[in-house]
């Protein structure tokens, strides 16, 4: 749903995901534009000006988190219940190519909670189950450069 929240209303309610939703972003400069990834193992795309015609794409596996890329308006990163992450490129999400994957790297052995991308370009945190934050330099292929075990039991958010 969309709310209005100068009077508390719903302004859209949105139906093209099958389960439950759990993300959703507003693209950083495209104002229209809703970023949303849900439990039926879908990555959505929306632009709020005609919300019956969202582009989807497939997830391989329940969603955790989804993000824009904050270097590169194009992209999109999300995160799976398995630990693995995609980045996707959008454009080929709404045009319904057949892969509109541009890599995937296996994060954590259990659920990848959280990412975020670093202001310093090429640069992704993740964050687990596993209790563990990793930096991946995404120069070329994606790769692991640090890893640390927080000690602190699963990890739901990095930031």
């Amino acid at each position: 749903k969309v709310w209005d929240v100068s009077d508390g209303s719903c302004v859209h309610s949105f139906d093209h995901h099958s389960d439950k939703v759990q993300c959703v972003r507003w693209h950083p400069t495209e104002q229209a534009v809703l970023l949303s990834a849900a439990f039926d193992h879908r990555l959505g795309l929306i632009d709020v000006r005609q919300p019956k015609q969202a582009a989807l794409a497939a997830l391989n596996g329940e969603a955790e988190c989804a993000i824009w890329s904050r270097h590169n308006p194009y992209q999109c990163f999300a995160s799976t219940d398995n630990g693995a992450v995609c980045c996707y490129d959008v454009r080929k999400v709404a045009n319904k190519a057949e892969n509109p994957i541009l890599w995937t790297l296996m994060a954590h052995d259990v659920a990848c909670t959280s990412l975020q991308d670093a202001p310093a370009k090429n640069l992704l945190v993740t964050a687990g189950l596993d209790g563990h934050a990793k930096v991946w330099n995404l120069t070329s292929s994606p790769q692991m450069v640090y890893s640390k075990n927080l000690q602190a039991g699963p990890i739901f958010t990095c930031q």
